[in-house]
């Protein structure tokens, strides 16, 4: 995948799961957030060191590298 597929991708989970915040209660927060723990590790597991690269690419992009 292309790293603007990446940046897409990011996008549209943390508008996802934005949206989940956002409308549910602040009861269920707790679990949603043991929820996003559970699938970051998935991705994790099943992406690899692709997916941490991408991750720790979107806090270096204004780095002045």
């Amino acid at each position: 995948m292309s790293d603007a597929s990446w940046r897409g991708l990011g996008a549209l989970g943390v508008l996802f799961f934005g949206y989940l915040f956002w409308t549910l209660e602040p009861v269920l927060w707790q679990q949603v957030l043991l929820a996003l723990l559970a699938l970051d590790s998935l991705l994790l597991a099943l992406l690899g060191w692709r997916y941490i690269s991408w991750f720790l690419g979107l806090f270096s992009e204004g780095a002045g590298d």
